[in-house]
């Protein structure tokens, strides 16, 4: 990394083998890691310094980013970043359509589950305590709102990403989590939680399950 921050996110650009670092407490500087290269590069800085932001990479190759405390300002941050990660050279204020209320949160999970549409799991709410609601992010119409479920318990993913059972993570193999429920991997995404529970996600229907 070549710039030292803390409470920063990582996510990863899988179609590039890279992983992506953002903000940080009073930070605005992003860099980018190319795992073939072994390199860091920078990439545009944020508008609003993020402290445990979320984000996420869809399909069409442009990072997201929500939320965060902005130490600089003492406040959460109630607007959207974007970045075109192939001509990565600013970052796009997105003022979010409606109660903006609802971005002030930090340390939430995302997951793209359609084209044009993102699912934002659980986090730590402004009053500083950990939430179970699940938001779904409609990217055309630039809005937000409460999706039909929610987390089995509170809780917070910093720095925790859905992942693919059938991608031969190791962590999770070991766990056997799949055996211990009898679950069908196919369709099913794994998240570790900050207070280090396994939460099972459904990718057809959406049911949520937490994996002792």
């Amino acid at each position: 990394m070549g710039f030292p921050r803390h409470h920063h996110l990582y996510i990863n650009f899988k179609c590039k083998n890279q992983i992506i670092c953002v903000g940080g407490s009073k930070i605005k500087m992003c860099e980018i890691y190319d795992i073939e290269s072994n390199s860091w590069t920078n990439l545009a800085e944020l508008n609003n310094s993020r402290e445990c932001p979320s984000a996420c990479v869809t399909d069409k190759n442009y990072l997201y980013v929500f939320f965060g405390f902005d130490k600089n300002v003492n406040k959460y941050v109630s607007n959207i970043e974007r970045l075109n990660l192939e001509n990565p050279n600013k970052f796009e204020i997105l003022n979010l359509k409606g109660n903006q209320n609802i971005l002030k949160k930090h340390s939430a999970a995302t997951l793209q589950i359609e084209t044009e549409k993102i699912l934002i799991f659980g986090g730590i709410n402004s009053l500083r305590n950990p939430c179970k609601d699940v938001l779904i992010y409609d990217i055309k119409n630039n809005s937000a709102q409460l999706f039909k479920l929610v987390l089995p318990f509170n809780t917070s993913f910093h720095n925790c990403e859905f992942i693919d059972l059938n991608l031969n993570n190791e962590i999770l193999q070991e766990k056997d989590v799949s055996e211990k429920k009898g679950i069908e991997t196919d369709n099913i995404l794994y998240n570790f939680t900050d207070d280090f529970k396994v939460v099972a996600l459904n990718k057809e229907n959406f049911n949520l399950e937490v994996i002792e």
